[in-house]
């Protein structure tokens, strides 16, 4: 039986790399079905930004393939994006927003206000430990003043 090669070691030597390919694209298949779990408030947040998207682009007069060509996204990625898709990468949304001017706020994106203040009052007045000293004087001196 002849498949590509001339011989039947090579046949099969081109079988064990086409086998090798497949795996590979199995296990890349594996790692892109990620579950991500969000909340239909979240998902509803990411349509809205969608929405935001599609009509900052519009409202620019730019074409769906003028911003991925500038933005370095395909234009399915950018259809994704318009729907508010859950599995297109943050650097995506960051490309579109830069190549539309909307990306100078995306620092307040994560900004949590009060877990920073907590953060900094408790690097900036830790408390210390007593010294063993501290704490033997002022046992001697409770006991002096009964």
């Amino acid at each position: 039986m002849r498949f590509w090669g001339n011989s039947q070691e090579e046949n099969q030597i081109t079988l064990n790399r086409l086998k090798v390919k497949l795996n590979k694209r199995k296990e890349e298949e594996i790692c892109l079905e990620k579950n991500i779990v969000l909340t239909s408030d979240t998902r509803k947040r990411l349509a809205k930004m969608g929405v935001q998207i599609r009509n900052a682009r519009l409202q620019r007069h730019i074409s769906v393939e003028e911003i991925s060509n500038k933005s370095g996204v395909s234009e399915t990625t950018y259809y994704a994006i318009e729907k508010g898709k859950d599995t297109v990468s943050v650097g995506a949304y960051v490309a579109v927003l830069s190549v539309l001017e909307l990306d100078e706020d995306i620092e307040l994106i994560a900004t949590d206000e009060e877990g920073k203040k907590k953060f900094q009052e408790n690097t900036l007045f830790r408390r210390e430990r007593a010294t063993r000293k501290d704490t033997h004087n002022k046992c001697i001196k409770y006991k002096k003043e009964k």
